[in-house]
């Protein structure tokens, strides 16, 4: 019966393998997000307090038509998780949060890296490319900011995707990542000092 237990755990943990259907593609997909929010909500909590930091209450959207308190901008570049500002150092914070625990052997650790990262120079899929084009974007239009940043061109930002555990990626691949990968177990026990060499 303990087939039954690490199946549960594959699908639950959306690491099942080589999922070939739509339908448990979507599934999975699906799973992956319900992990999602309990985190982005322990996380925007933990700054909320542990920090003097400004916290904006809900996910930012960067789009063409992009309400107020979000970012308007020349097409859609998704979602900003956590959007922190800490006033004092002139910093803002684009948070990507990511509830996933890291490979726990060597294909995993591989898999997660081509995931990430993409695979023999091709990353149009990688899961990475999409918020180093969102920091990128956010970087050289500073000006869209103003709506949830007064005088934001005179922030720095430092965009990073913060994990719910450490993985090997961080590690394994810390020179040749474009965003920092942080992790929130280590932002816990360290505190804001964590965030200094970003």
């Amino acid at each position: 019966m303990q087939f039954i237990d690490n199946l549960f755990f594959l699908l639950f943990s959306s690491k099942l393998p080589s999922a070939k259907s739509e339908e448990m593609k979507s599934w999975l997909a699906a799973a992956s997000g319900d992990k999602g929010n309990p985190f982005r909500e322990a996380v925007k909590k933990w700054f909320e307090d542990n920090s003097e930091y400004q916290i904006i209450p809900h996910e930012v959207h960067i789009d063409k038509d992009a309400p107020k308190g979000h970012i308007q901008a020349d097409k859609h570049y998704g979602d900003i998780d956590l959007f922190v500002i800490d006033h004092e150092h002139r910093i803002i914070y684009p948070i990507e949060c990511k509830n996933i625990h890291g490979g726990r052997n060597v294909h995993e650790m591989k898999v997660e890296m081509d995931d990430y990262l993409g695979r023999d120079g091709k990353d149009k899929k990688a899961k990475m490319r999409k918020h180093v084009e969102r920091n990128d974007w956010l970087n050289s239009h500073k000006e869209a900011l103003e709506d949830l940043v007064p005088n934001a061109e005179n922030y720095t930002i430092k965009s990073f995707i913060l994990t719910a555990d450490e993985i090997p990626l961080g590690y394994l691949k810390k020179d040749d990542l474009p965003l920092p990968v942080k992790s929130f177990s280590f932002l816990r026990k360290n505190g804001l000092s964590y965030l200094l060499d970003l």
